[in-house]
């Protein structure tokens, strides 16, 4: 059913000047399975970048350049942000531990004087 409602809404527009967004979706199918291999995608680009998400986008799902190149810097754009919040939070956590435990860094980390 959401196939046929894309197909209409694309249709309806097909004469228009909005003619390459019904080129961008022509071959666009959606799938559960679809959905499933864009989200595992996506979630491997959050934790492994360049390692693990662009090759499995491009070797084992054969998307194609635009695909992988949304997918890919989406997930890795989302990492980014998920890592960012989450080390500030982590350092927070251990500051305020400390504080509440009264200890001391150990010398080896702590500042030089001079």
């Amino acid at each position: 059913m959401f196939n046929q409602v894309i197909v209409r809404q694309i249709t309806y527009i097909s004469g228009s000047k909005f003619a390459w967004i019904r080129n961008l979706f022509a071959n666009f199918e959606c799938t559960m399975a679809e959905f499933l291999k864009i989200l595992s995608v996506f979630l491997t680009c959050t934790f492994f970048f360049v390692k693990l998400g662009v090759p499995t986008a491009v070797i084992v799902f054969k998307y194609n350049f635009v695909k992988v190149m949304l997918v890919s810097c989406a997930g890795g754009i989302t990492g980014n942000i998920i890592f960012t919040y989450l080390s500030a939070t982590l350092l927070n956590l251990t500051h305020s531990y400390r504080e509440k435990r009264n200890i001391k860094r150990d010398p080896l980390h702590a500042p030089h004087a001079g």
